[in-house]
């Protein structure tokens, strides 16, 4: 039985006429042999290795590319994942080849990666060799928008935890210079991918820990409850593993100003070590206490601000400017009245603010039927 149809057999004797006919025009010699009833990878080398194909300008190699790829197709039929993997190794080198242009190497990853189902576990081996070469090739910008949601891509593809966890790790690296919101996002799925098992936990405690510091030192970070809680951390304080720092993320998560105050004055030396700034941290529990003003009322009085977060009046106005600017808050300031109008915050703790905000309309509910 042949692996190749008739009709198939004629697409890919056209595709070697017409290849011909180009190798001509370029003043080339085209020593292409194949064996049309020869095993699909077979025929795919043939066709993809052939002499001097690099020589061809880019819109003939990608042309030539959607010619040949589509043998691929015939390769995975045969459910030899051995032959698919040499025959991508065999793709990888045809595309990596042409050293002409990164941007039609890009497109030539595109097109290869089209060619598998959404589902098909190739598609993760074809995107981590386009991301190693978009990273040696100072490309990266061409993936940048898929790094940025490749949670949704990386569900569709039938692949081990082990292999998303690689991948990620490899990601964050990239995004944490420039979008470090997107990387904090995905150190957070990266670390839940961890569950209970505590081996892994243990093998990844430096990822966990950059994690914290970078919810820490950020000042658009403020969910430090739901940090606390993923079953990686509590694994480390269970352990006693970075247990300074586990601290740090509980006074975040649930305490006031007055007990990072404490922590601070017993643990000077770590702090300095760690390279945190105090006063990054301090500014940080400063706004997680006006979370917990905002909580119980929108206007909040200079004076009832000041007393909380331990400023001035003067100050209060550059300090609710900082925290619109960061996107902390969405307020505004009646210099008259010397209030703050809270519209939106960011959460301390989703949970929290649901269950409050949940438990005021109840109330404000009965309040409306006893009137009534």
């Amino acid at each position: 039985m042949q692996f190749i149809q008739t009709s198939k057999e004629n697409y890919l004797r056209n595709v070697r006429s017409r290849l011909a006919d180009i190798y001509t025009d370029n003043e080339l010699e085209l020593n292409l042999q194949v064996d049309y009833g020869a095993a699909p990878s077979e025929i795919f080398r043939n066709f993809a290795m052939v002499e001097d194909i690099h020589e061809l300008d880019k819109k003939e190699i990608y042309n030539y590319a959607i010619a040949i790829f589509g043998v691929l197709t015939d390769i995975k039929e045969e459910n030899n994942n051995k032959s698919m993997t040499e025959a991508l190794q065999v793709a990888f080198s045809f595309i990596e080849g042409y050293t002409k242009d990164s941007q039609t190497q890009v497109k030539l990853f595109t097109l290869l990666y089209n060619v598998f189902k959404q589902t098909d576990r190739y598609r993760y081996d074809i995107f981590c060799r386009l991301l190693s070469f978009c990273e040696e090739n100072n490309c990266i910008v061409a993936v940048q928008s898929n790094l940025l949601i490749i949670d949704q891509i990386a569900n569709q593809w039938e692949i081990t935890k082990e292999e998303r966890i690689t991948l990620y790790k490899r990601i964050i690296s990239i995004l944490i210079e420039e979008e470090k919101l997107a990387a904090f996002e995905l150190m957070l799925k990266t670390i839940k991918l961890f569950g209970n098992d505590e081996e892994l936990t243990t093998a990844n405690k430096d990822l966990i820990i950059k994690t914290i510091t970078l919810a820490l030192e950020h000042p658009k970070l403020t969910q430090f409850e739901y940090l606390y809680n993923i079953a990686a951390v509590q694994i480390l304080k269970s352990k006693k593993i970075e247990e300074k720092i586990i601290e740090l993320v509980h006074i975040f998560a649930y305490e006031k100003l007055e007990d990072y105050t404490k922590w601070e004055e017993s643990n000077k030396d770590y702090l300095e070590a760690s390279g945190m700034e105090s006063t990054i941290l301090k500014n940080k529990i400063l706004y997680l206490s006006f979370f917990s003003l905002a909580l119980k009322d929108r206007v909040i009085t200079f004076d009832k601000l000041a007393q909380t977060v331990g400023i001035s009046k003067d100050e209060i106005e550059e300090w609710v400017t900082d925290a619109i600017v960061n996107g902390i808050i969405d307020a505004r300031i009646d210099q008259e009245e010397e209030q703050v109008i809270i519209n939106t915050f960011a959460q301390r703790s989703s949970n929290l603010k649901e269950r409050v905000e949940k438990t005021m309309e109840d109330f404000n509910s009965v309040l409306k039927k006893i009137d009534a």
